[in-house]
């Protein structure tokens, strides 16, 4: 049987729309036949963060080809940053942060108003509670540990360039 490939990109943490579009598709992960290609941008903006990991985790390594995005650069710009910029909150890598180390929506919230104070459409860095501060290195030292950071570092995974 003919190997058949699968293409989905700008997943962004929606894993019950991935799901449906590749099973509309007729794509099925116990198929030695099917393989997905992933062009990028897995995760950010959607609530649902380690589904869309542990549905791409589930899929053979050799079925299951990933190209690295700019969501995924924007990863791990942010693992680096002491605080995250407005950037990382509209593009929803501070939400997908959060989801990894666990915490909910909220915080996404708190962190953005303890570093932020808005101004029409501008955002100005202001002082910053301590509590946010604490909270934002807590988290990411959660995503640095974690295993997504891990398997986004692997060797798995192409750089679209």
């Amino acid at each position: 049987m003919d190997k058949k490939y699968f293409v989905i990109s700008d997943i962004h943490s929606f894993n019950k729309l991935m799901r449906a579009s590749l099973r509309s598709s007729g794509f099925d992960k116990k198929n030695p036949n099917h393989i997905l290609i992933v062009c990028g941008d897995i995760f950010d903006r959607g609530d649902d963060s380690i589904g869309v990991y542990n549905f791409l985790r589930s899929i053979p390594k050799k079925r299951c080809i990933l190209i690295r995005g700019n969501h995924e650069s924007l990863y791990f710009s942010l693992l680096k940053k002491e605080y995250p910029e407005e950037h990382d909150f509209s593009n929803g890598t501070v939400l997908t942060f959060c989801q990894i180390a666990g915490y909910g929506s909220d915080s996404v919230y708190d962190l953005r108003y303890g570093f932020y104070i808005h101004y029409g459409a501008y955002y100005d860095r202001v002082e910053v509670d301590p509590v946010c501060q604490d909270l934002w290195y807590s988290i990411r030292e959660d995503v640095k540990n974690s295993e997504i950071t891990k398997w986004l570092q692997s060797k798995q995974w192409i750089n679209y360039y």
